[in-house]
């Protein structure tokens, strides 16, 4: 699952910022070739923010 949001905001007719966040959520299994098994919830997060240019 991914959940992203994020705006930009123009500051001028050359430059604008903008700003993310990111959010990841998976359910893993599984087994080994040598006997085992494993199962593991991964969540991340992110946040990006930026200057754009425009030409």
């Amino acid at each position: 699952m991914r959940l992203t949001a994020g705006t930009s905001y123009q500051i001028n007719d050359r430059f604008s910022v903008f700003g993310e966040y990111q959010f990841t959520y998976s359910v893993n299994e599984g087994t080994f070739e040598n006997g085992g098994t494993f199962k593991t919830d991964i969540k991340t997060n992110a946040l990006n923010v930026g200057l754009s240019m425009h030409f």
